[in-house]
Parts: structure tokens; sequence; C-alpha cells
């Protein structure tokens, strides 16, 4: 996936956009100790979501994102009043050090003051970098940068693993049934119809639910945003909508029941403008037919 651009910061600071204060819930970064001198300003976390982590930028100076599924915890650090910030260096490198001395990684680095990071962590515009390393068992991606100087940083990972499945197949059933579709959270490789491995399970709940369903025959339906060409695009949506039928034929489902379809970007349910809305376009559905 390639997406964003690194853009010339001019002056233009995203603060305002932080919260006044920390919760009391926000503990430091369970991978990294903070800097001295610094507390804790904002935290977030999810027991499973999607990020997109930054992992180089291509000719045209475009970001080149990498969605990773799993276990997200960001925090983000403020100077303390009356100390002395350290260098956006100083803290990338502090942070590579750690990573290193455990066995990790850097995958891509961009450096200087002059430049922004327009991604899912808009507040690292400084010295930015993402990392890869183990730890507890666990494989971690992690994003990190600083703004104002130093005044600020922040630590993003994201800890690669599958969704524990919560959803019954008589709870998507029913949702088929009462809405007349249901839509798949399948991930592919970038521009590709190659299904991602972290999907088989979302294809097996699919497929127990399409027995369930013996009598109904089903459309497979690809969906994009309008990002590219358009007739790009609508290639694309019927390559991916027949890579899902394949792969539901492949677990058992009778073909003559599937048939797969494309619909490009002319079927967007939600605003293009904006990357969620983008992100919520790019869709494949089963439609009963």
């Amino acid at each position: 996936m390639i997406r964003n651009a690194l853009w010339p910061l001019a002056g233009l600071f995203l603060l305002a956009a932080l919260p006044a204060a920390a919760s009391e819930d926000c503990k430091p970064h369970s991978l990294f100790t903070p800097m001295p001198g610094y507390h804790i300003y904002e935290c977030d976390s999810s027991d499973f979501d999607a990020k997109d982590i930054p992992v180089g930028v291509n000719e045209d100076g475009e970001v080149v994102l990498k969605t990773i599924e799993g276990v997200y915890e960001m925090v983000a650090y403020e100077i303390d009043e009356g100390a002395s910030a350290a260098s956006p260096l100083k803290i990338l490198r502090n942070h590579i050090a750690a990573a290193t001395a455990k066995g990790g990684s850097v995958v891509w680095e961009h450096g200087g003051s002059n430049w922004m990071m327009a991604g899912e962590w808009s507040n690292m515009q400084q010295r930015i970098a993402t990392l890869k390393l183990s730890q507890g068992g666990r494989d971690y991606w992690v994003h990190l940068g600083s703004v104002n100087d130093g005044d600020y940083y922040a630590i993003a990972s994201i800890s690669a693993e599958a969704m524990e499945q919560v959803v019954s197949v008589n709870e998507l059933l029913a949702q088929f049934d009462k809405d007349g579709f249901l839509e798949l959270e399948v991930h592919f490789d970038t521009a590709r119809a190659t299904i991602r491995p972290e999907s088989s399970a979302v294809l097996d709940q699919a497929a127990a639910m399409l027995r369930e369903a013996s009598s109904a025959s089903v459309e497979v339906a690809g969906h994009t945003d309008n990002v590219g060409d358009a007739a790009a695009n609508q290639s694309l949506s019927e390559q991916r909508a027949a890579s899902v039928r394949q792969a539901l034929v492949e677990r058992g489902i009778d073909a003559a029941r599937l048939s797969a379809k494309g619909y490009g970007a002319s079927q967007p349910v939600a605003d293009n403008r904006s990357e969620e809305g983008r992100a919520k376009n790019r869709r494949v559905e089963l439609v009963k037919r």
C-alpha cells in the first residue's frame, strides 16, 4: 500500500491536536523506558486493530505503508516543565540503540527538521523511524518520532497477530439474512488480488456461514476507493472478487452457487475525501442473489 507524502513542515506543528492532559490510566510504553525529563502526555491502545506502518519512500516521495493487524499501543511524551528537551536525533538514537540491543532492526528512517509525516501518527514529524523487534515471544513493528524540536515524542507499536474470532456462524447468518449482504474483512497485497494469510480465519467463517445458508446463491462483490485510474480500479475489484470466490470454493462451497463481480469505485459507502472513508470503500461483500 502506498499513501501519503512527506511535506515541508514550514513552521506547522500539530500540538493543537493533542489532548490537554494524559489519562491517569496511561503507562510508559511497554517496550521502552521514557527519556529522562519527560512525562506521559497521551496514550491509546487496542487489543486488536489495523495500522499503517511506514516502511520507506518511493521515487515520487510517497511514503510506502505496510498494514499490520494486532495489539496496538501508543504513548506520547512531553518535556517536563523547566527541563531541557532532548534533540530529535538524540531521542531517535536512544530508541534505536535500545531496540538493537534487544536484537531489533531499523526498517526505515527519515531524518531532518524540515519534514513531517502524514500517516497514522501525524504528531511524529521529526527524525521518524520504523523498527522491528521481538520481545516476550511476540514480534513488534514500532514507529516513533518527535515534534517541536524534541518537546514531544511518541512511540506507537503493533504486535502482529491474528484476531480472536468472537462472532459466531449463527450471528453471521442472521446478519446475512437480515441485510441481504455481508462485508468481509479480507486483506490483500498492495494493488494485487493476492489474499493475505491473516484473512484465512475470516474466509473460514464465511464458508461456514454459506454452508448453513445452503440454498442461497451469492455474488462476491469487489469494491475499491476512487484513488488512481478508474479502469485499473475496475480490474482490481474484479480480480479481488474472483480471488475471494476461489478461496470459498477451496473451502468446500459449490462453485455453482457463487459468482464474482467487480464494481470498481462506482458504489462507495463512505466519503472518498478522507482516508477513513476510502478504507471503508475498499471492501469485499457477499451479496444474496
